[in-house]
């Protein structure tokens, strides 16, 4: 088998490289759920028609039409699942390491680019962009291409009128991919006029070439109405300490463990001593395009934030920076052959730099700490064993991930339906919603500017009656049920009589099947009132094990409902909720335990007899259920 004539090994090299960096794009693609940004692409560009994506929901998430028509038309072609809705980005991410090869390799040399190429192979800023339904991997190799024509362009003292239409065209192509590509266009003036500023013929066309790419964009955008005054930016206004930490992301992505305040003030210096090492190792041209190329643009994205106050600072507003960051630490690694001490130093150096990468790599995989989206789907594997169509689920902030995950028959709802919504509206809002339902499951989101005091979660806890709470993860979900519950909501019935006192009509519990030691079960008992006692009663919730005489295990006793009533004044014949939490020890065995239940007076520690044809584990309680208990 003889190989292809034009096909050299450093290029079998390069192929291998892209393979491999295919392969770690696709690695676990779908191992982290959406965040909203992405759901938000997928939900809300797909149901949209094309003109209302392109005047109106630009206006809500400004991206420029081609990233806007890219995506919608591969989200509408493969599907919009997490996998096909990430392949595009997989695919743009893999290309931009044979793009950045190529512009290494004109810059500097070989060697640089076959490093360079391994740099951005592993790349923990790149590959999380590719694991993303966003426009940020389009841009990233877009952008790099646009540096390499750009580099031609800068060398050739007199470019051919098919050179500028292709720089004026993938220029063009480039700005309405990410509008922030800008800074770079921006760059490049600033280059082409420092390099060429002594060629006055290359300079006319040049100026011509960028009115010509500046044109349609800016047309485009007054169009659409696009303002700074229709879009407040959600991101940071920088201090210098999180300007120079951006460069740290971009290289070693936001997973590196290490990363903080001595990573920042060091990184610098080190990419200060590597422009000094290329400096010395190449011309002073590539040594200048390099770094104006990665520098000026944060530095103008800071400048931008700081003079209009508003937050445009984020790490990924710069993001082709990353594969030129990539091409400058491997123009400093890589020496010529035969320097032998610099070659240790460079082998040692590099060494170092692939295991960072390969830490923070790894620890975005595979460390949930540091997962780039709340656990949705666990989430909604809870949420949809519980709710039912009776239900309704709350939410005080519109995150478009719940949309994507939420497909259960219960209806749904966000309050406050607008930003800062007068609390009036937001009060009647949460009083149609709870009306008629037998649970209210809420989702509390912290938010500047939607319900930014928690006013519906305020409201929930003065007019509802709280059953559960859990975080699963860094989500918040909390039960509510009507302070006046209809026998409708109770699931289990028992009819367990308390000698003339009250009724115990049935309970309601979520699982009680594979508990584990330390986890908390809640159960809710619903009673009938038959009569006012003289003195407060308690109500007790058991857990026993299941010997000839039981012992004690776990225990939930107080007044009903927590004391917002007592015995001695409750409303006879109105149905109450009653919400028992048991937690079982830590070191409870495996095995079947009971739960029983019933009254004491807690003056005199006597019980309230019973008539019921359930079991009774214990004097004067009834068993309502059993539970397994396992540790594994």
């Amino acid at each position: 088998m003889h190989s292809h004539p034009h096909l050299q090994p450093r290029h079998w090299r390069l192929l291998f490289i892209i393979w491999v960096a295919f392969a770690l794009r696709m690695n676990m693609l779908t191992s982290q759920p959406l965040t909203g940004d992405e759901a938000f692409t997928i939900v809300t560009w797909t149901s949209s028609s094309i003109p209302d994506l392109l005047n109106n929901v630009a206006n809500v998430d400004p991206q420029p039409p081609i990233a806007q028509l890219a995506i919608y038309a591969w989200l509408r072609m493969a599907g919009t699942s997490e996998f096909a809705g990430r392949l595009l980005s997989v695919m743009a991410s893999t290309l931009t390491v044979a793009i950045a090869a190529n512009l290494a390799y004109r810059l500097f040399s070989t060697r640089v680019a076959f490093l360079a190429s391994i740099f951005n192979m592993l790349n923990p800023f790149q590959i999380a962009s590719a694991q993303d339904v966003r426009p940020y991997a389009l841009w990233i190799m877009i952008s790099t291409f646009f540096a390499t024509i750009f580099l031609n362009q800068l060398r050739s003292r007199q470019p051919t009128i098919r050179k500028w239409i292709t720089h004026v065209i993938v220029g063009i192509t480039t700005l309405f991919t990410f509008y922030l590509e800008a800074l770079f266009v921006i760059t490049q003036n600033i280059l082409a006029t420092t390099c060429n500023f002594s060629h006055p013929r290359w300079l006319k066309p040049w100026f011509i070439a960028q009115l010509s790419i500046a044109a349609p964009v800016i047309i485009w955008v007054i169009s659409i109405g696009l303002t700074p005054g229709t879009y407040r930016p959600t991101a940071t206004i920088p201090d210098i300490a999180s300007a120079l930490n951006a460069l740290t992301l971009l290289t070693v992505g936001d997973a590196f463990p290490y990363h903080g305040n001595l990573l920042t003030a060091i990184y610098p210096a080190i990419l200060a001593l590597a422009v000094l090492q290329i400096n010395h190792s190449f011309t002073r041209r590539s040594t200048l395009y390099i770094t104006t190329y990665i520098f000026i643009p944060v530095a103008l994205l800071t400048a931008l934030a700081l003079i209009t106050s508003q937050g445009f600072f984020r790490a990924r507003y710069i993001a082709p920076v990353s594969p030129l960051l990539m091409i400058l630490l491997a123009a400093a690694l890589a020496n010529k052959p035969g320097q032998h001490y610099r070659n240790f130093l460079s082998v040692t150096l590099t060494g170092l730099v692939l295991t960072c990468l390969l830490i923070s790599g790894l620890n975005y995989l595979y460390n949930p700490a540091v997962a780039k989206a709340p656990p949705w789907r666990d989430l909604m594997g809870y949420l949809h064993a519980q709710v039912s169509a009776r239900d309704i689920v709350i939410q005080n902030y519109p995150d478009p991930a719940f949309t994507y995950y939420f497909n259960a028959n219960t209806p749904t709802t966000i309050i406050p339906s607008q930003v800062k919504s007068p609390h009036t509206r937001t009060q009647t809002e949460l009083t149609a919603a709870t009306t008629n339902r037998d649970y209210v499951w809420f989702l509390p989101t912290p938010s500047a500017s939607w319900d930014a005091d928690q006013y519906a979660y305020t409201w929930l806890n003065m007019n509802m009656q709280s059953i559960s709470d859990h975080w699963i993860g860094n989500l918040h979900l909390i039960k509510y049920g009507s302070p006046h519950p209809s026998v409708t909501a109770i699931h289990v019935k028992t009819n367990v009589v308390f000698q003339d006192t009250a009724i115990l009509e049935g309970y309601n519990i979520d699982s009680i099947q594979n508990i584990h030691p330390a986890d908390t079960i809640t159960i809710e008992l619903f009673f009938t009132p038959k009569t006012q006692t003289l003195q407060p009663l308690t109500i007790f919730t058991h857990v026993l094990t299941t010997e000839l005489v039981p012992q004690l295990i776990a225990q939930d006793d107080h007044p009903p409902q927590h004391q917002p009533m007592a015995t001695t004044n409750w409303t006879v014949n109105e149905l109450i909720r009653d919400v028992v939490s048991l937690t079982i020890p830590a070191q409870t065995p495996p095995g079947t335990y009971l739960v029983s239940v019933g009254f004491y007076n807690n003056l005199t520690n006597r019980r309230i007899p019973i008539s019921t044809t359930l079991p009774k584990p214990e004097p004067d309680g009834a068993q309502l259920f059993s539970i397994q208990i396992v540790t594994n």
